[in-house]
């Protein structure tokens, strides 16, 4: 059993972006119904990936051509973990390695025989597609998982008549349209970040599961992601939008995450994957403290919320009023609320903080929730109207030094917290990638390269492909962060000279 209260005694409060915790909750507005597409994995019946497998369909055997996207996606047994592949298509095998193994007996001690992950449901939700036989889970995370159930259109989606449907007459058939990045990225966080029936809590992080934490832009260009389709030509523009997408339906599947947990009475409350792992997971002793320990300053009180998720909220909206010229910028004042309830410290006359109320926190998350789909409605319907404005090298440059920037408070660090600082790192490189990347800005290499190192995990053991907390994460490392942060504020012009 575990006991928030004890653990968060004495716990340094991160710093965040976004207005102070100790302001009141704001009054709520009434609620606008929900309109996106793409949000909410439909349900029916599983049909296997190799019934696109003809020749004539999607199993052309030529890896990364049109035609063959069965075929680029299929696993690749011949291959290693560091080639090309799409991760999806291994994600069931996962289930019988000696890590999964050991979880599912750690995850139920007093068993003799605990359930295999292969057949354990929450694990076969996001490691297959839910709902699927054991014949096809066995294939992974298939066509299904991300392009919908295909009962209703499977037969009909190659015929003029379908091509010409839009993409909400599509969805109501269970097909999720994956060219809008909303439908696109909001799908991905079902499994990457959460969801109601989707929670990697912290007893599943303790036995051995990987943490979420999801960075759609991270995780879609990385070197050896090998997709099996073409993105649109115009880099700029497009990858620009993807981050701020990114940000705002993967803060929306994290709070959608905190409504399940307030509504579960069964389970530890407050759940401890909803904080910030480095408040608790660091150096006691005589050693320099590591993430949001670190900052002294700030009173003593409950970790940050969802730090990785929020860290860039007030960035990304500020980014978004530049990219979406014609979108509202997303509110955010109702997920100050939230972060008041959640990082509450103790109240007057109390020996422990209290524990945030269930009741409060499912009632300010419905309207946070309405806040970010509202935003996420508007721009889904503008990228259905193709009616987003380009993006210059220029504008990215100054929207990559703002973001930069965000991450200092008066030339120091707003906020120690890693998860804070790798945020706006990974923010950074997304606006110096869509920009052009060396060729546009050179001075920015530098400081991007030496960051990344900073921020980088060691292995646990030598060999093994796991990782540890950042090492020696304590002054001398922050201070380097620190100064690389500025250096990136203060600006290049392309010949890499400061400006």
């Amino acid at each position: 059993m575990r006991t928030a209260v004890c653990l968060m005694l004495g716990i340094v409060v991160a710093g965040w972006a976004v207005g102070s915790p100790d302001l009141p909750p704001a009054t709520l507005p009434a609620l606008q119904p929900n309109k996106l597409y793409g949000v909410g994995l439909p349900h029916g019946d599983v049909t296997p990936a190799t019934s696109c497998a003809a020749a004539s369909c999607h199993g052309g055997g030529q890896t990364g051509r049109p035609g063959s996207e069965l075929t680029t996606w299929a696993p690749d047994l011949s291959v290693g973990p560091n080639d090309p592949h799409d991760p999806h298509s291994r994600a069931y095998r996962v289930l019988f390695n000696q890590v999964s193994v050991r979880m599912a007996r750690l995850l139920e001690p007093d068993k003799e025989k605990p359930c295999p992950p292969h057949l354990n449901q929450l694990c076969l939700k996001c490691h297959s597609v839910d709902g699927a036989n054991p014949q096809v889970a066995a294939e992974g995370v298939g066509c299904a998982a991300c392009h919908g159930t295909s009962e209703e259109w499977l037969t009909i989606h190659y015929q003029p008549s379908w091509k010409s449907k839009s993409n909400p007459e599509k969805a109501k058939s269970k097909f999720i349209p994956t060219k809008n990045l909303v439908a696109r990225v909001s799908n991905c966080a079902t499994c990457h970040v959460g969801g109601k029936d989707r929670d990697v809590n912290h007893d599943l992080i303790a036995a051995g599961h990987p943490r979420l934490a999801f960075e759609y832009t991270r995780f879609h260009y990385q070197p050896t992601y090998q997709k099996h389709w073409k993105d649109p030509d115009d880099t700029a523009t497009y990858e620009s939008r993807a981050w701020v997408i990114g940000q705002v339906a993967s803060l929306r599947a994290a709070v959608e995450v905190l409504q399940a947990r307030a509504k579960n009475s069964n389970a530890p409350w407050p759940e401890f994957a909803g904080y910030s792992c480095y408040a608790c997971h660091q150096t006691v002793g005589n050693g320099e403290p590591r993430g949001s320990g670190t900052d002294t300053s700030k009173p003593l009180g409950w970790p940050g919320w969802e730090v990785w998720y929020t860290a860039t909220a007030v960035p990304a909206a500020l980014v978004a009023q530049k990219i979406f010229r014609d979108v509202p910028p997303p509110q955010l004042d109702h997920l100050k609320d939230l972060r008041y309830l959640m990082e509450r410290r103790t109240e007057p006359g109390q020996a422990v903080p209290k524990a945030p109320s269930q009741t409060d926190v499912l009632n300010v998350t419905e309207h946070v929730l309405s806040d970010l789909d509202r935003w996420l409605l508007d721009v889904q319907q503008a990228e259905d109207k193709r009616s987003t404005s380009p993006v210059s090298s220029e504008l990215l440059g100054q929207l990559g030094r703002d973001l930069a920037g965000s991450a200092l408070h008066d030339g120091k660090l707003r906020n120690h917290d890693w998860d804070f600082l790798a945020a706006h790192y990974l923010g950074t490189v997304a606006m110096y990638h869509a920009g052009g990347g060396t060729a546009k800005y050179p001075g920015w290499q530098d400081p991007l390269q030496k960051l990344g190192c900073d921020l980088h995990f060691p292995r646990s053991c030598e060999g093994e492909p796991r990782f540890n907390s950042p090492g020696a994460f304590g002054t001398t490392k922050l201070n380097k962060i620190q100064y690389n942060f500025g250096r990136l504020k203060s600006g290049f012009d392309t010949s890499g000279g400061s400006q």
